[in-house]
């Protein structure tokens, strides 16, 4: 919500600092989401690891 109002606030990103914020405040809010997925993907990995029945080369 915070980066909504910073965009409009940087006048079709014609003002440098709303615009810097915004784009923090973006960037803030999907980081959590790319952990998340990271850790996901990092889990899968394991459990295929773990319980997979194939031999080594």
């Amino acid at each position: 919500m915070i980066s909504t109002i910073f965009l409009g606030k940087s006048e079709q990103f014609g003002k440098m600092l709303p615009t810097a914020l915004m784009a923090l405040c973006y960037a803030g809010s999907f980081y959590p989401v790319a952990v998340v997925g990271i850790g996901l993907i990092v889990t899968g990995v394991v459990l295929v690891q773990a319980f997979s029945t194939s031999t080594a080369h």
